[in-house]
């Protein structure tokens, strides 16, 4: 039958829904499980992360007045993307806005031409960056997304992620590429050369 049908159970490869008593929709996360209150799981499915934002940037709608539009187009996104993070935020110069992460500048484009087309808000979109994690003189560890956040006479080291890059590129680039990347704090691991018109570059480089 194509109608659906009450079931007791549901197996690989079948679908259907449940239904829950669930306030905040954005605590549901794709790929998570769900057990029952009354006779829980004492075991999860293995495999399940929560997408871990890398990337932040501050969305601010053109329009002053379209902000609780704005947050109402990024909870609508979010019920589909758990990778979008958003709370709120008010700069001096564009007003109330949305602190937004991201797991990369493909996916922030994405968010920011879903907004534009299905919800047509314009958007003041701020320059991206990483977040840092900062250790203090009496050892607490926090989480920094912005400049103004930071506080020197507190702390005692600063941590930036970093990424592995492996970078393909022809010989006679080599140099130019190389000038490039260690002019943005890259730091060289390694060289290997595949024939004799492909080579392969291996650096550290900060994320951000």
């Amino acid at each position: 039958t194509p109608h659906p049908g009450e079931v007791d159970s549901l197996n690989a490869g079948e679908v259907g829904y449940i239904a829950a008593n669930i306030k905040i929709p954005r605590e549901v996360i794709s790929g998570d499980t769900v057990t029952s209150s009354v006779n829980p799981t004492p075991v999860a499915v293995t495999g399940f992360k929560k997408p871990k934002p890398m990337v932040y940037a501050g969305f601010y709608p053109v329009n002053i007045s379209d902000v609780n539009m704005l947050r109402e187009a990024l909870e609508k996104l979010s019920l589909t993307d758990s990778a979008l993070l958003f709370e709120p935020e008010n700069s001096v110069a564009l007003g109330p806005g949305f602190r937004c992460g991201f797991l990369g500048l493909l996916h922030m484009d994405i968010i920011r031409e879903r907004l534009l087309r299905e919800f047509k808000i314009n958007l003041v979109i701020t320059t991206p960056n990483v977040k840092y994690i900062v250790l203090k003189k009496n050892g607490e560890e926090t989480e920094v997304d912005t400049p103004s956040k930071f506080s020197q006479s507190q702390e005692v080291e600063v941590m930036e992620p970093y990424v592995k890059a492996y970078i393909l590129l022809p010989p006679d680039a080599i140099g130019t590429v190389m000038e490039l990347v260690q002019t943005r704090r890259g730091i060289y691991k390694s060289t290997e050369y595949y024939g004799r018109n492909r080579v392969g570059l291996t650096y550290e480089i900060p994320l951000s």
